[in-house]
């Protein structure tokens, strides 16, 4: 755990918290280099303030635990939403198989315990849409990726996926309404049908909480401009 990890992906995250702790989120965007998007930063500043607090710096172990810890507890979460999916949709013992697979996996157990790579909170982030996803609970699913972007931009590159899916959900819920001639009221209330109003509800949603979460990490450089976010 006290291993300083990889080089590029350490200082990005120490940096940012150090920023974070002498001079808040004011002036991080507009500098130069690699950045973390808002939510990480959120998640990275409370150790950071930990950090200042003990005179920790960016070479000690003691960073270097408070770097990973994050990604670590995102690590076992993530592993109990994969048991949780393959416990409903086989059963437990393949459910504890595939969890204990992921956090024995080299790949993940190296990119969080030892490389300090934030790839581990985009998973997590990620595992959450594939959970919501199956259980057809679209509005965890519009918060999870929501989350999930303001973690990483990597997140959009699986856009396509949870698009398609969300316009099929919707189309098949307005051939239903049609159908059936229903009513608003009738809409909301069906299982089926809601879709058709509570879409466009979750898409704005989203878009108003994400600029909403991010509008601290930029707004004393660049305003409150929603479209200056975009």
């Amino acid at each position: 755990l006290c291993i300083k990890g990889y080089r590029e992906d350490y200082e990005i995250i120490t940096s940012a918290m150090e920023h974070i702790s002498l001079k808040g989120f004011k002036g991080y965007y507009p500098s130069d280099g690699i950045i973390l998007y808002p939510l990480t930063l959120f998640i990275y500043a409370l150790p950071a303030l930990l950090a200042n607090a003990v005179g920790l710096t960016a070479s000690s172990f003691g960073m270097a635990l408070l770097v990973k810890l994050p990604l670590i507890i995102a690590d076992f979460v993530s592993a109990i939403l994969l048991y949780k999916l393959a416990a409903k949709y086989v059963n437990r013992y393949v459910g504890t198989i595939v969890s204990g697979i992921f956090l024995l996996s080299p790949v993940f157990m190296i990119s969080s315990s030892v490389w300090g790579s934030t790839y581990s909170l985009l998973t997590l982030g990620l595992l959450f849409c594939l959970y919501f996803m199956v259980g057809k609970n679209y509005l965890g699913l519009f918060a999870s990726y929501t989350a999930s972007t303001l973690i990483m931009k990597e997140a959009l590159y699986l856009f396509p996926l949870f698009a398609v899916f969300i316009v099929y959900g919707f189309v098949k819920a307005l051939q239903k309404a049609s159908k059936e001639k229903m009513s608003a009221s009738e809409i909301w209330n069906d299982e089926g049908a809601c879709q058709v109003i509570s879409t466009p509800i979750y898409l704005v949603a989203s878009v108003v909480i994400a600029y909403l979460i991010s509008l601290p990490t930029f707004v004393f450089d660049y305003g409150a401009g929603f479209f200056g976010w975009i």
